[in-house]
């Protein structure tokens, strides 16, 4: 047995040591992006750059089912972008949805001629609702258009969003470009609590394997028609991540602007979180080549603390003080690395916040300690959704149920408009 528990203990020590090397240049990004924030209203690539501002025609599309809590505060916000010439099309599922209503009413507080507003016409069977909307939406671009901009209805983007996003692009290298969000938890709420690690550890995932975040991502128009994309979108589950390769295939690459950062303040439950990364990860696995390092990391970084946790309880009882002392000294190494790196990259987050001049974020006593509690549930809880996105066919999106046979052969089982969930107290819980 003390064989097992002192491999156990240095396969411990590499896992965090590992963690270290991969998360701290992530960190280290966060910082520089905050640092080189500039204080006018230009963006990063163009303070930096000699040459004229690269702010070509662009068209921002979102495309809504069901009002999230922070709709009309995002609707705002695409409408006041530090930007010189760009359109906002809006997609909604359908006329009788209870976001046609939302942005009705955002748009007679802000009239506005560079919106335009369109139900969803044509419900594809081969593809999730929200292709459909793109497919619909890019159909009708402007002859003159170089760069579609996608958001989702839970960003809520600073004014220099959309220069910040299109700026790097004046690369011919780059096809797209993409930022990441950021949870603020609720210390009452556990699903919150765990979402946030949960995704402090997809931040660095993402931003390592190029994987974009259609909830903030800026796309060449040229590449639709090299890469074939709204084909492919038209028999895809979801239309962000199969990015990667669509642009690869055409020597283009997709490029993480770290300080496209954007404060997610919506909160979850358990529950919802794990249908929530499920449909995550089930997107990885469907049309990113990183599924295997992500199903590898969610096996080892839970089955390892787990068989640690299992030795050391054998040894107290068998009065082995040494190897209860290795097996727990191995679990107390790594659970404090993964805090500690969460408050690493947290720390540079809040500077990015800081030097966009928003409210800051700020995190009591009681929810940094649930917040170290909650590690092994997250742990736990993303191993419990890799299972899942592993074996899943099925998957439920906003109440409509696709059938998954294969990443080109998706179906949408039974359309119906959505029906909204009863009003609970706490108006922030995510619509998912």
């Amino acid at each position: 047995m003390d064989e097992l528990v002192k491999i156990v203990f240095w396969s411990l020590v590499v896992i965090s040591i590992t963690l270290l090397l991969i998360a701290i240049p992530a960190a280290v990004r966060l910082s520089a992006a905050a640092s080189a924030y500039p204080q006018h209203q230009l963006s990063m690539s163009e303070a930096s750059s000699s040459l004229l501002p690269y702010l070509p025609e662009a068209t921002i599309i979102l495309s809504l089912r069901g009002a999230d809590p922070f709709l009309p505060e995002c609707l705002e916000a695409l409408l006041h972008q530090n930007y010189p010439s760009y359109q906002v099309h809006i997609v909604i599922d359908s006329r009788e949805d209870e976001a046609w209503d939302v942005v009705a009413q955002t748009l007679r507080r802000y009239p506005t001629k560079k919106v335009k507003v369109s139900p969803l016409r044509t419900k594809r069977q081969t593809c999730g609702l929200k292709c459909s909307a793109l497919i619909q939406a890019i159909a009708e671009l402007d002859i003159d258009c170089e760069v579609v901009a996608l958001v989702d209805a839970d960003t809520m983007t600073h004014p220099n969003w959309l220069r910040e996003l299109v700026s790097p692009l004046r690369d011919p290298a780059i096809g797209a470009t993409t930022g990441n969000r950021w949870y603020i938890p609720d210390q009452r709420l556990w699903g919150s609590l765990v979402r946030y690690l949960g995704n402090v550890a997809s931040v660095v995932h993402m931003d390592m394997h190029c994987i974009p975040w259609g909830g903030s991502l800026a796309i060449k128009t040229q590449y639709f028609d090299d890469t074939n994309l709204l084909e492919h979108w038209s028999q895809a589950l979801a239309e962000d991540v199969l990015l990667y390769n669509a642009l690869k295939a055409q020597g283009a690459k997709v490029k993480f602007v770290p300080s496209l950062i954007i404060v997610n303040r919506e909160q979850c439950n358990l529950w919802s979180y794990l249908r929530w990364m499920k449909r995550q990860l089930l997107c990885v696995r469907l049309y990113h080549p990183s599924w295997p390092i992500a199903m590898i990391h969610g096996t080892v970084t839970v089955l390892l603390p787990i068989l640690a946790l299992g030795l050391m309880l054998i040894a107290l009882f068998t009065h082995q003080w040494n190897s209860a002392i290795c097996a727990s000294s191995g679990l107390a190494l790594l659970w404090v690395v993964q805090g500690l790196l969460a408050i690493t990259l947290e720390q540079g987050v809040q500077k990015i916040i800081k030097a966009r001049q928003e409210e800051r974020p700020r995190f009591e006593a009681i929810t940094l300690l649930k917040l170290w509690l909650a590690i092994p549930l997250a742990q736990v809880a993303f191993m419990i959704a890799i299972l899942w996105a592993a074996v899943a066919r099925h998957i439920d999106w906003r109440g409509i149920d696709y059938e998954i046979n294969s990443p080109w052969d998706i179906r949408l089982v039974k359309y119906q408009p959505y029906q909204p969930k009863p009003k609970l107290a706490d108006t922030r819980i995510s619509v998912l």
